[in-house]
């Protein structure tokens, strides 16, 4: 009788070992399922363009006040945190982006772009200069662009995003400036970031 007790009890006891530990997606640091729907808000990338002197890296920083619309600034910091005096652009402009690819957990997001770029082949002085550049260092004028937004999301709503632009600005008076150049100049970018 004692052992068919000691049986019940050993057969209602909870069991001894412990249940391995459930993983939540969540935690891992790649995220993939959430490719389709992130949303960036704002993300700052580094790299280099074709339109800066060799060796000059680039900055860009993007905001998305709406899913589709983008307002994104890319430049060297000229006349912010360095003072090179050397042939750059600094691009300001709107990217529509109209629809998005996943491929693999990784978000695709086409943009094209409008704004204006800015041109110094010197030291740059403050504001911008869309008219006479006679012996100037600087001179601005409207550019067009189109770019490939790679994004993969990451633990703690962030995604990793790489981007690659391609563009021309037109600038009336770039024959005009201290070191002449040519009126239309086209470009490359490439940088890598953090969003979130």
């Amino acid at each position: 009788m004692r052992s068919l007790v000691v049986a019940a009890l050993l057969l209602l006891a909870p069991s001894a070992h412990a249940d391995p530990p459930k993983v939540d997606e969540n935690d891992s640091f790649v995220q993939p399922e959430r490719a389709r729907d992130a949303r960036t808000y704002i993300d700052v990338r580094g790299g280099a363009s074709s339109a800066n002197e060799l060796g000059v890296a680039e900055v860009c920083v993007e905001g998305s006040p709406v899913w589709l619309l983008t307002i994104e600034t890319c430049g060297t910091g000229s006349g912010i945190w360095r003072s090179n005096d050397t042939k750059e652009m600094a691009h300001f402009r709107l990217e529509l982006q109209p629809y998005r690819l996943v491929i693999g957990g990784v978000a695709l997001d086409p943009q094209l772009g409008v704004g204006f770029a800015e041109m110094q082949v010197g030291q740059d002085e403050p504001g911008f200069r869309f008219g006479d550049a006679e012996g100037k260092m600087d001179t601005s004028g409207p550019e067009v662009t189109l770019s490939l937004s790679a994004k993969i999301p990451i633990r703690y709503e962030l995604e990793l995003i790489g981007e690659l632009t391609t563009g021309a600005a037109y600038f009336a008076a770039a024959p005009e400036l201290a070191a002449p150049q040519e009126e239309l100049q086209p470009f490359a970018e490439l940088s890598l970031g953090l969003g979130f």
